[in-house]
């Protein structure tokens, strides 16, 4: 391997523990893929769930639109449960779906509006 004057090639084996202790001119962007958690939720690390989206489609199937709805982090749903307790409130008429190519979706904006009617005022 040649080497150019002046270049110096540092190769670090281990990354810093801490974002602070990266140098200023390193980019300190976290992964969009891995969604910031608080604590040890049981969820991160249940199984039969896919990994989260970093960015929520506007139109999700019912599993994105359960984990949307942050039902992957409580470790009492299973996929199938959480689409069960969403099929519970369509059938309630508290959340409204959209069906489509013989498939169910559902909206953002309506995720955001159920989660506005339920929060306690």
């Amino acid at each position: 391997m040649s080497s150019t004057p002046g270049v110096t090639i540092v190769i670090a084996s281990k990354l810093p523990d801490s974002p602070e202790a990266l140098p200023a001119s390193a980019e300190n962007k976290k992964n969009p893929a891995v969604p910031p958690t608080s604590g040890n939720l049981a969820g991160a690390s249940s199984p039969g769930w896919p990994p989260r989206p970093g960015i929520f489609p506007d139109l999700l199937t019912p599993t994105e639109a359960a984990q949307y709805l942050r039902l992957d982090e409580l470790g009492t749903h299973t996929p199938e449960t959480a689409i069960r307790t969403l099929n519970y409130w369509r059938d309630r008429k508290q959340l409204n779906a959209t069906k489509y190519a013989r498939h169910v979706w559902y909206r953002k904006s309506e995720l955001d509006r159920f989660l506005s009617v339920k929060t306690e005022s």
